[in-house]
């Protein structure tokens, strides 16, 4: 990278007049830059530094830095001048900018952030719906309302994304109730309500063994602080909660012979 105290200018970073290098008619750069440990560059004088020449690991620790930190090399700089016709002036000597110094950790951004949670909501752990029955035991008679019904409160999950703590909030939008007589599932945005204002029910048309399944379909948002306003996550993903098997029966009138 370097040789005899000169900047490989191939890997400098640039800073032009405007923000437009790779465009044909850009102006050529005024300025660039290049972190460089300070013994491996020729700076101004006055500009030497007690870290020159420790390795990396001293100086993380000469710094103090943080495990998660890295110990940075300064930051120099050298500038030129445009001439009126176009053509550029010599670079001028480097200049120390920044001395040495702990660098964060780059910080994901919200972006990042949505991307993974889109891709990984199902893999999170939400809670399945809880699955009401009425009447609640385990035999119930066909031809008679057996009604369903389930919590409609969203969760609130706490989780790490790219090394960030993130709340995730799921709400219910959906639920596909399947009352596994071989009918279509019932799929309604209505979470259903308890006996007597119940408003999803099924009357089974005959008798047998049967199993009530919920499969619930959950949107998501997420906030990096709390109290912060919710962002929404791309797609959706579904809880499936099973009942243990119920046994419908048919209820029967006979005539009783008058003593």
């Amino acid at each position: 990278m370097f040789d005899d105290g000169e900047v490989d200018t191939s890997i400098v970073l640039r800073e032009t007049l405007e923000d437009v290098l790779d465009t044909p008619d850009a102006p050529p750069p005024t300025r660039e830059y290049e972190f460089a440990n300070c013994d491996e560059v020729d700076v101004s004088a006055g500009n030497q530094s007690f870290y020159c020449g420790m390795t990396l690991e001293e100086r993380h620790e000469a710094l103090e830095c943080d495990d998660d930190q890295t110990a940075s090399n300064p930051q120099y700089s050298r500038s030129r001048t445009i001439n009126a016709d176009g053509s550029r002036g010599p670079w001028g000597p480097w200049q120390w900018n920044e001395t040495y110094r702990c660098v964060d950790p780059e910080v994901p951004t919200t972006t990042d952030i949505r991307t993974v949670l889109a891709r990984d909501l199902a893999t999170l752990p939400i809670p399945p719906s809880p699955l009401n029955v009425q009447p609640d035991q385990d035999w119930t008679y066909v031809n008679l309302d057996t009604i369903v019904f389930t919590d409609p409160e969203p969760a609130v999950l706490t989780t790490t994304v790219l090394g960030t703590s993130v709340e995730v909030r799921v709400t219910p939008v959906s639920f596909a109730w399947n009352f596994g007589d071989g009918s279509d599932p019932l799929v309604t945005s209505d979470p259903g309500k308890p006996y007597p204002d119940h408003t999803v029910a099924y009357a089974y048309p005959t008798t047998g063994d049967y199993t009530i399944t919920l499969t619930t379909t959950w949107e998501g948002a997420f906030r990096l602080t709390s109290g912060a306003a919710w962002e929404p996550i791309a797609g959706s993903t579904t809880t499936t909660t099973t009942r243990d098997p119920m046994s419908l029966v048919e209820r029967r009138s006979r005539l009783v012979a008058t003593p």
